[in-house]
């Protein structure tokens, strides 16, 4: 007695489900994989209104304030986008990199970043 249709891999299996199969496969929705059959009637897909234009978010930018900072570079070691380099112990944020995480503002023990619009 064959164990499926002939239709599956290598000849053996349920293959499509639409001859004898291995138990209640014969097109039905049934057991784990009956989930992953496309259903005859499917529900309308209803989705949010999208509205035309959408204003782009302005990335922030950190800033320095030169007055609180010490120059410790926990700024530096902190970001993970090599966006602040140290120059002559002072921070030197490269706007090209800076992606406006607010890790830097985090960690300043100073609180001498802010992050402003670019």
């Amino acid at each position: 007695m064959p164990r499926g249709d002939g239709t599956g891999p290598m000849g053996l299996g349920p293959g499509t489900g639409r001859g004898v199969g291995w138990g209640r496969g014969q097109g039905r929705r049934c057991g784990f994989f009956g989930f992953f059959r496309k259903d005859p009637n499917p529900a309308p897909v209803t989705r949010a209104p999208v509205p035309e234009w959408v204003a782009p978010r302005a990335v922030p930018l950190a800033v320095v304030d030169f007055e609180l900072c010490t120059g410790c570079g926990v700024c530096a070691d902190t970001c993970g986008f090599s966006a602040i380099r140290m120059e002559n112990q002072r921070p030197v944020v490269q706007p090209a990199q800076c992606t406006g995480c607010g890790a830097c503002v985090n960690q300043c023990p100073k609180n001498a970043i802010t992050l402003r619009e670019r």
